[in-house]
């Protein structure tokens, strides 16, 4: 029998081939997340079994599990697996490799899953306890609020009941990252040839600022569709570390794998077990290197090394539910609304500045006089890794193309200067909440930051130097 609670729906049921007893439930939560959720039995070996027969079963299911747990990041699997000879503390098993333990074990460690189960689950009639019923996760934090409750009826297993945690994201796509601009493949010399050769008259005639930088935009955003990919499925969610070498290991494990299976003989397991280790030993040592490259690189690019360690948490804290004035706030729009209104609220507006009297009077904003290598020299000064504001005009491009833009910036920040007015872009901000501390349902623990325009932060910058 299947159960499930109001809001999540079943879409598949998939059961396992051959003599594997397993059973796979594919759901979709109320946001449209998918979890798949795989049930396993493997019985005890017994008098009633026959070794060949048996050790087919026990081939299955390895398959069968095997095959499941490759389909999915967000899986869960559990069941009574009777294996009693594997320490799960300490990953070791008492048993062989070529044992149904052994053999559990490393289908475990090839898939990186957690165990959660701690105690004895299975008490038999003379007082003898132990732990048969196993619950893995492929994400290291999503099993909480794990309880152990008196078996039902005659059984002499408990009941296990444990929760999923499922933490609602910002952005509650996946490949939310498909779409955006993947600079990292820009072909910047294409893009510095069109930048010589475009038309800027329509900027240089027109009077006002704000007319200047759309007629910039107009010319940026088409050499940026011409000359800069999107981002594809096949970029989200590569690991850069898992490189060439890490492929043919792992293809050599595989067809090793399938001659075993195939032949059954003992040569056959061996030649597996040398490419299962020669695989497990090339990746580590892929990962060695670039956790070292990251370090090496650690002082002048800090992001690569915080991107990887933020790779690391698969269950990032967001804002689930905000309160105010004893209102709960769960839809993203409303909570964004919420937010705004706190940060206003105590927003501190300073007084109007009044120049004491008698105080000589300081050098204007019309006064400044930029020169084009001025401009020329920020742009070469730009960090790559930063992020674009709602403008979206990116410091990569800038920087790569500073020799034919400084003069096109110069005669935008120069109006902007001598008319005492800023494009309707500078004053937009991308605003992101940061958690200082505290109840998280309280807006007011927050820390608003924004990304504002990096064509504003030159111009700032370049007003602040003089």
């Amino acid at each position: 029998m299947l159960m499930v609670r109001k809001g999540i729906r079943v879409e598949k049921v998939i059961e396992g081939e051959g003599l594997a007893e397993v059973l796979k439930v594919e759901t979709v939560g109320a946001e449209g997340r998918r979890r798949q959720y795989v049930v396993g039995y493997v019985p005890p070996r017994t008098n009633a079994w026959k070794a060949r027969e048996y050790e087919v079963m026990i081939q299955d299911t390895v398959s069968c599990l095997d095959g499941m747990l490759r389909e999915s990041e967000r899986i869960i699997l559990m069941g009574d697996f009777n294996c009693k000879e594997v320490e799960w503390e300490d990953w070791r098993t008492q048993g062989t490799e070529e044992s149904w333990g052994g053999r559990l074990l490393q289908l475990a460690m090839e898939h990186v899953l957690t165990q959660w189960i701690k105690e004895h689950t299975r008490f038999g009639k003379e007082g003898e306890a132990s732990r048969l019923d196993l619950v893995f996760s492929k994400e290291p934090e999503v099993i909480e609020n794990i309880k152990r409750d008196c078996p039902i009826a005659k059984s002499d297993h408990a009941i296990v009941e444990f929760e999923v945690k499922e933490k609602r994201r910002i952005d509650q796509k996946e490949d939310h990252k498909i779409g955006r601009r993947n600079y990292c493949k820009a072909d910047f010399v294409s893009m510095r040839t069109f930048f010589e050769n475009a038309n800027w008259s329509g900027l240089y005639k027109a009077r006002s600022t704000q007319d200047k930088w759309e007629e910039f935009l107009k010319l940026y955003k088409e050499a940026e569709n011409r000359y800069v990919p999107k981002v594809t499925k096949r970029d989200v969610g590569k690991k850069e570390r898992f490189n060439k070498r890490c492929e043919a290991a792992r293809k050599r494990k595989e067809e090793a794998w399938k001659g075993w299976r195939r032949r059954g003989r003992i040569n056959a397991w061996n030649n597996f077990k040398q490419a299962r280790n020669e695989h497990t030993k090339i990746r580590r040592e892929e990962k060695r290197k670039y956790e070292k490259d990251i370090i090496d690189k650690c002082k002048d690019q800090p992001k690569l090394f915080y991107r990887h360690v933020n790779d690391k948490l698969k269950n990032r804290e967001t804002i689930n539910k905000l309160k105010m004035d004893g209102t709960a706030y769960e839809d993203p729009a409303e909570m964004a609304e919420v937010m705004n209104n706190s940060f206003h609220r105590v927003f501190t507006k300073e007084d109007e500045f009044v120049q004491p009297p008698g105080q000589e009077r300081g050098r204007v904003m019309q006064e400044i006089q930029l020169t084009v290598q001025e401009v020329k020299e920020s742009l070469n000064k730009l960090d790559v890794r930063k992020a674009t504001g709602p403008d979206e005009v990116s410091g990569w491009i800038l920087k790569e193309c500073s020799e034919q833009l400084a003069e096109k910036f110069h005669s935008i920040m120069s109006a902007s200067l001598s008319e005492g007015r800023v494009p309707q872009d500078w004053k937009r901000a991308n605003m992101v909440p940061i958690y200082k501390g505290g109840k998280r349902e309280d807006p007011l623990n927050y820390r608003p930051v924004s990304l504002t325009s990096v064509v504003a932060k030159i111009c700032e910058r370049l007003v602040k130097n003089r």
